[in-house]
């Protein structure tokens, strides 16, 4: 029987330079492998990711630190988290909003994509 309350990801290539990461569910060591491989093949093209995590449950530091050390090295990353979202919360007490531009939706975070032609 599966766990409902385990964690997904989703990733999605919208434009050659430009992806979104979706991850659903409960995210925590257990789901670290998941998030680590749907990253590998947004980090080989050098991209502008939006990661999206409106309908995350939960979510441990370890993955704000993987998302956290991306930006650090030069990959573009926008944060979806609405206000009242329980991920939000916890980027809240660890200052991720001070550190990445972060969006109360996902098309928020679309519009403000620098589009190269």
């Amino acid at each position: 029987m599966a766990d409902d309350r385990l964690g997904t990801v989703q990733t999605t290539q919208l434009e050659a330079s430009l992806w979104v990461l979706r991850l659903v569910g409960e995210h925590d060591l257990s789901t670290a492998p998941l998030v680590e491989a749907a990253f590998e093949p947004i980090e080989a093209s050098g991209t502008t990711v939006v990661v999206d995590l409106t309908e995350t449950s939960f979510i441990d530091f370890q993955h704000h630190e993987r998302t956290h050390g991306l930006a650090r090295r030069g990959e573009t990353l926008l944060l979806v988290a609405p206000r009242t979202g329980v991920a939000r919360k916890t980027l809240d007490l660890v200052g991720i909003p001070d550190l990445l531009r972060t969006f109360e939706t996902r098309d928020d975070a679309l519009q403000a994509v620098e589009r190269h032609d």
